[in-house]
């Protein structure tokens, strides 16, 4: 029972992380609605939509991209790969794990679960943000020597990638991200404290 406990805690959690931030990195009419402006002219619609169905494995890369970009975004389709595997695996876990508890009779269980859980979620997200807001040029830098230790990931400000992907880009998708994942844990959180003060009152009666 304990480690379907552990099982589900961990695969809420991925879930949470994994969906929320693949549902905004593959979402080409969030990029438009927000920098398809004036202040960018040189955007090329035709790249981007190449970019967001090559880093799904639907397309190759067209050829207006240096060698180093493209060496760098065939690295972001490999992470975003793994993302794709690793949330398959979270989903299928949580679901047999959630089925197993209520076969078992311990429903009960699966939301206090999720409520101590968004608690952790929360908490590491607040954090996020609060460096992220500190200085998120660092945060940004220390992120991608992480997952791009072999340097492919400095270009000139000229270059095509820059422009379709400035740092305000990054910014923004972020703060959504982050502000997207806050709101889903704190309506689980709310949902349980209420399901909580409406059994002590019923038993109460």
């Amino acid at each position: 029972m304990n480690i379907s406990k552990r099982l589900i805690s961990i695969s809420f959690i991925l879930i949470n992380i994994l969906w929320i931030s693949i549902y905004f990195s593959f979402n080409p009419n969030f990029y438009l609605k927000h920098f398809d402006t004036p202040q960018i002219t040189n955007i090329n619609k035709t790249d981007i939509q190449n970019i967001y169905s090559f880093l799904q494995n639907k397309s190759d890369l067209n050829n207006n991209f240096t060698a180093l970009e493209a060496s760098h975004l065939r690295d972001v389709q490999k992470i975003f790969s793994i993302i794709y595997y690793i949330l398959r695996i979270s989903i299928l876990v949580f679901v047999l794990n959630v089925s197993f508890l209520i076969y078992s009779k311990k429903s009960n269980q699966i939301l206090k679960l999720l409520f101590i859980w968004s608690i952790i979620t929360l908490s590491f997200i607040l954090v996020l943000i609060f460096t992220t807001a500190l200085n998120f040029r660092l945060s940004f830098n220390i992120f991608h020597e992480i997952f791009f230790p072999q340097w492919n990931r400095s270009f000139p400000i000229d270059s095509n990638l820059i422009k379709l992907f400035p740092e305000s880009f990054f910014i923004l998708i972020s703060q959504k991200i982050f502000y997207t994942i806050s709101i889903i844990s704190l309506i689980i959180i709310i949902f349980y404290l209420i399901k909580k003060k409406t059994s002590r009152e019923v038993n109460n009666i």
